[in-house]
């Protein structure tokens, strides 16, 4: 294999490699942040475990909504993050494991945590986007169909950004069913983000669809980044049943929610 953002069938996986976090200081145990776009309302987004201890977590869509659940024998910690996500919109999601803890954040909301009543750990393996046919068997005990429908743009663990080819080749241990996400607005030759910035998609099927972004080490004085940076959606421009999506450079669009008109404006600022 070799794609630069997967996607994502319902029956795919990547099996990854993690290296687990051994700071007593942060008493971390895993940091995932992923940037994805889903087209289905239900999925398996990751699932990780440790049958030694009988410890497991795994990240799921249920009817648009995030769910993270941790187990440990018979006691289940689960956290519903309560924004619905949008099909086709890309969002970032957030999960820090702790060894007594979990963490969890959609986009720029609040943090939902859980204490847990027992220590976790697992073994330095963890499957995104589905499960192998060895494991197929877990969909139905976990209440889930199948595996995740969709593009997956970003994902950092323990703060490393993964790059999905075969230079990855000690991180990736297989895959199965991975295609190019064409419909992603920053696969090659579409986005033009200058100046060392990085490109955010919004939405899928849409070229113009995108933001450039400037990472943490970049400097403010770079007038990429302080022209990516404007959020047009701050000010709440749109109707009350409208979803304000900001638009590559400096532009806004207005998505109807709950009409039944359906129409979209891209206002030009």
């Amino acid at each position: 294999f070799n794609v630069t953002i997967p996607h994502f069938n319902r029956q795919s996986y990547f099996e990854l490699k993690t290296q687990l976090s051994t700071k007593h200081s942060d008493n971390q145990l895993l940091r995932i942040d992923l940037i994805f776009a889903s087209e289905h309302h239900n999925g398996l987004l990751l699932y990780a475990d440790d049958k030694l201890t009988e410890f497991y977590f795994i990240i799921s869509i249920r009817n648009k909504i995030l769910d993270i659940t941790v187990r440990l024998d018979h006691f289940i910690s689960t956290i519903q993050l309560p924004d619905v996500i949008e099909l086709d919109t890309y969002v970032r999601l957030q999960v820090h494991i702790l060894h007594n803890e979990i963490r969890a954040r959609l986009n720029d909301g609040n943090i939902s945590s859980r204490l847990l009543p027992f220590g976790s750990s697992f073994k330095s393996t963890l499957y995104l986007g589905g499960l192998p046919d060895s494991l197929i068997s877990l969909y139905q005990q976990f209440h889930l169909d199948e595996g995740f429908q969709g593009c997956i743009h970003e994902l950092s663990i323990n703060e490393r950004r993964l790059t999905f080819n075969n230079s990855e080749h000690h991180i990736i241990l297989s895959a199965q069913n991975i295609d190019e996400c064409i419909a992603n607005p920053c696969r090659t030759g579409i986005a033009s983000c200058r100046n060392g910035t990085r490109c955010i998609p919004i939405r899928n099927n849409d070229a113009n669809s995108y933001k450039c972004i400037c990472d943490d080490h970049i400097s403010s004085l770079n007038t990429d980044c302080l022209t990516s940076s404007i959020d047009r959606c701050s000010l709440k421009p749109c109707d009350y049943d409208q979803q304000c999506i900001n638009v590559y450079p400096t532009n806004y669009t207005c998505i109807c929610k709950n009409c039944e008109s359906g129409i979209e404006k891209i206002y030009f600022v």
